[in-house]
């Protein structure tokens, strides 16, 4: 096969890996209603169909980023994509909201092994001077995803029933096995055996558990102690990797590497201030203004749909202007949305509302390429695969902080309690706290996305 041709379907690939996965993400949004009927569970229960995902993947992530080093970055990548199929065709067959949980975790691990590998491939396909290019493309599919999927997933959901969610993405994603099965043979990879660190593996994973089911029954005093013990844990995680010879997570990657530093540190607060956007505005739309789920499937539209459309135009300029500049003003975007979201009403015009999700899908444009491609050309190519892992971490801690977030805002505001007519005041009081505190995660990432430096070989 001609090494063009090659970088064209590697390309394709990493591409149609992220369109599903957010396809997926956005699409059981608009569902979570209509599971909620399906098994009659509580809010906090109903939190955990999308918690149990997040909370999974970033205890792998690195893990398998240091894997794919040795054994491969196409090998691992395509054996996540079939793990995510089982995972898939699971959750469509299951029959209790525990079971549900319960699959969505092995969806989990697949999609650990695929976002270890995906932006590594493509960052070992294309030079410095394509790279934006390639990354605004690849960020474009994740938002056309999005949009897609609160449109199809609420038609879906309406028409089929959300089952049929997971049994359709099954299809699209054995479509993609398919697809790289034609690249496999070469692969990018060291050659040598990649020591793993168990003990850092073992405490970093019950940490994160600690902390998630520790916001998860707050303002308890146990919530507390679990909070204070996967603090703890942190620590002791953090210590161990700086000190081991085969560290999980690799802190010499951070040291003396301010771009590289800072470019994660904005990628964790602007998740951790955005992920939950979609999750809020699904369930205002349909509990707070009775909208069925293929309407507030087409409002949700506007902010994916915005950054599919501004993503690769940002990603070339990535190229050519500093990048960092670029992600900064995306976050002053972003804070002022988020701003705007939090003095929501149920009376508030929806005119206005999608006019904020279209400067929110402004900001997100650009931010994430722009941040992807300061943060991934700090570091040298050998580092690809852990950088990215690292990167991906980052990302999905992020995103399971953003639904900490709002479990925590809806345990003192709601309860273990049903969203209903009855309590839309206390729900509408949980999202704008939400929204509220959004606002100012994401003007603090602003600080630590400026102070990163500029990239050297970009003009002044």
């Amino acid at each position: 096969m001609e090494r063009n041709t090659e970088k064209k379907i590697i390309l394709a690939a990493a591409n149609l890996s992220v369109f599903v996965t957010p396809f997926l993400a956005s699409s059981v949004n608009i569902a979570l209603p209509s599971i909620q009927r399906s098994f009659g569970c509580d809010n906090l229960i109903l939190n955990w169909v999308v918690s149990s995902y997040l909370l999974v993947i970033p205890m792998l992530l690195v893990p398998f980023g240091r894997i794919a080093d040795g054994v491969g970055h196409k090998k691992i990548f395509t054996s996540g994509m079939c793990v995510f199929v089982i995972g898939s065709i699971l959750c469509g067959l299951s029959t209790g909201i525990y079971e549900l949980i319960f699959f969505r975790v092995i969806q989990a691990v697949g999609a650990a092994m695929q976002f270890s590998s995906s932006v590594s491939l493509i960052m070992h396909e294309y030079s410095e001077g394509e790279r934006g290019k390639a990354l605004g493309l690849n960020v474009a599919c994740v938002y056309i995803g999005l949009s897609m999927g609160p449109v199809l997933g609420g038609f879906i959901v309406e028409h089929i029933g959300w089952r049929s969610i997971f049994l359709i993405n099954a299809v699209m994603c054995s479509s993609l096995v398919l697809l790289m099965s034609f690249t496999l043979g070469t692969d990018f990879s060291s050659g040598h055996r990649i020591g793993m660190d168990i003990r850092g593996a073992f405490l970093y994973g019950l940490s994160i558990i600690s902390v998630m089911s520790g916001f998860g029954i707050l303002p308890s005093p146990a919530g507390v102690i679990l909070i204070v013990i996967g603090a703890i844990l942190a620590a002791m995680f953090f210590r161990i990797e700086l000190i081991t010879n085969e560290p999980i997570l690799q802190m010499r990657l951070f040291k003396k590497n301010r771009i590289f530093i800072f470019s994660n540190l904005a990628a964790l607060i602007n998740y951790s201030a955005t992920f939950a956007i979609g999750y809020l505005l699904s369930l205002y739309f349909q509990y707070a203004r009775e909208f069925t789920p293929s309407k507030a499937g087409m409002l949700l539209l506007v902010q994916p749909l915005t950054q599919a459309l501004f993503s690769p135009l940002i990603g070339r300029m990535s190229d050519s202007f500093d990048p960092g500049r670029l992600a900064s003003i995306g976050m002053g975007i972003l804070t002022a949305g988020l701003l705007c979201l939090s003095f929501m009403t149920v009376q508030t015009p929806v005119h206005l509302i999608v006019a904020d999700l279209f400067f929110l899908g402004l900001g997100f444009a650009l931010f994430s390429s722009p941040n992807t491609n300061a943060a991934l050309s700090a570091v040298d190519k050998e580092h690809y695969g852990i950088a990215s892992s690292i990167l991906g971490t980052m990302r999905l801690l992020g995103q399971m902080s953003s639904m900490a977030i709002v479990m925590l805002a809806a345990s003192i505001h709601l309860g273990k309690v049903k969203i209903s007519a009855g309590n839309i005041s206390a729900f509408m009081e949980t999202i704008r706290t939400d929204f509220a505190i959004f606002a100012v995660l994401c003007a603090i990432g602003i600080c630590f996305s400026l102070v990163r430096g500029k990239r050297g070989n970009i003009p002044g």
